[in-house]
Protein backbone atom coordinates (compact mmCIF):
# COMPACT_ATOMS: atom_id res chain seq x y z
CA UNK A 1 0.00 0.00 0.00
CA UNK A 2 1.17 3.50 -0.65
CA UNK A 3 1.51 4.53 3.00
CA UNK A 4 3.06 7.82 1.94
CA UNK A 5 -0.36 9.07 0.72
CA UNK A 6 -1.86 8.86 4.21
CA UNK A 7 1.22 10.56 5.62
CA UNK A 8 0.96 13.40 3.12
CA UNK A 9 -2.73 13.86 3.94
CA UNK A 10 -1.92 13.94 7.66
CA UNK A 11 0.71 16.65 7.01
CA UNK A 12 -1.96 19.09 5.80
CA UNK A 13 -2.41 21.84 8.38
CA UNK A 14 -5.34 21.12 10.68
CA UNK A 15 -5.70 17.43 9.73
CA UNK A 16 -5.68 15.24 12.83
CA UNK A 17 -6.56 11.86 11.28
CA UNK A 18 -5.95 10.85 7.66
CA UNK A 19 -7.40 7.75 6.03
CA UNK A 20 -6.22 6.34 2.71
CA UNK A 21 -8.27 3.57 1.10
CA UNK A 22 -7.15 1.32 -1.73
CA UNK A 23 -9.15 -1.38 -3.46
CA UNK A 24 -6.96 -3.99 -5.12
CA UNK A 25 -7.88 -6.49 -7.84
CA UNK A 26 -10.31 -8.27 -5.53
CA UNK A 27 -13.27 -5.88 -5.34
CA UNK A 28 -14.25 -7.34 -1.96
CA UNK A 29 -10.95 -6.30 -0.34
CA UNK A 30 -10.14 -2.75 0.72
CA UNK A 31 -6.89 -1.78 2.37
CA UNK A 32 -6.85 1.06 4.85
CA UNK A 33 -3.91 3.16 5.96
CA UNK A 34 -4.44 5.56 8.88
CA UNK A 35 -2.19 8.30 10.21
CA UNK A 36 -3.04 10.34 13.28
CA UNK A 37 -1.79 13.10 15.52
CA UNK A 38 -2.00 13.00 19.31
CA UNK A 39 -4.30 12.39 21.08
CA UNK A 40 -5.94 10.19 18.43
CA UNK A 41 -4.97 6.51 18.19
CA UNK A 42 -4.84 5.05 14.67
CA UNK A 43 -4.00 1.58 16.00
CA UNK A 44 -7.12 1.34 18.17
CA UNK A 45 -9.27 1.96 15.10
CA UNK A 46 -7.40 -0.53 12.90
CA UNK A 47 -7.39 -3.19 15.62
CA UNK A 48 -11.21 -3.10 15.59
CA UNK A 49 -10.98 -3.89 11.86
CA UNK A 50 -8.59 -6.82 12.32
CA UNK A 51 -5.47 -4.81 11.57
CA UNK A 52 -2.87 -3.18 13.76
CA UNK A 53 0.01 -0.80 13.97
CA UNK A 54 1.08 2.04 16.19
CA UNK A 55 -0.75 4.99 17.73
CA UNK A 56 0.28 7.32 14.89
CA UNK A 57 0.41 4.86 11.95
CA UNK A 58 -1.74 1.78 11.42
CA UNK A 59 -3.50 -0.24 8.76
CA UNK A 60 -6.04 -2.95 8.08
CA UNK A 61 -7.32 -5.20 5.32
CA UNK A 62 -11.10 -4.87 5.26
CA UNK A 63 -12.98 -7.71 3.60
CA UNK A 64 -15.62 -5.47 2.08
CA UNK A 65 -15.82 -3.50 -1.16
CA UNK A 66 -14.68 0.12 -1.04
CA UNK A 67 -18.22 1.55 -1.04
CA UNK A 68 -19.00 -0.42 2.16
CA UNK A 69 -15.62 0.01 3.85
CA UNK A 70 -15.55 3.81 3.73
CA UNK A 71 -18.73 4.47 5.77
CA UNK A 72 -17.74 1.75 8.24
CA UNK A 73 -14.38 3.44 8.85
CA UNK A 74 -15.97 6.90 9.02
CA UNK A 75 -18.20 5.60 11.84
CA UNK A 76 -15.15 4.34 13.73
CA UNK A 77 -13.37 7.66 13.19
CA UNK A 78 -16.39 9.53 14.54
CA UNK A 79 -16.37 7.27 17.60
CA UNK A 80 -12.66 8.01 18.15
CA UNK A 81 -13.32 11.76 17.93
CA UNK A 82 -16.18 11.51 20.44
CA UNK A 83 -14.19 9.29 22.79
CA UNK A 84 -11.31 11.78 22.89
CA UNK A 85 -13.80 14.58 23.39
CA UNK A 86 -13.59 16.65 20.22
Amino acid sequence: MDDNCAGMLRDIEGVQIAAFFKSYGDAALTRLSLRSAAPYDAASICIRLGGGGHARAAGAAIHKPLHEAIPMVVTLLEQELQQVGH
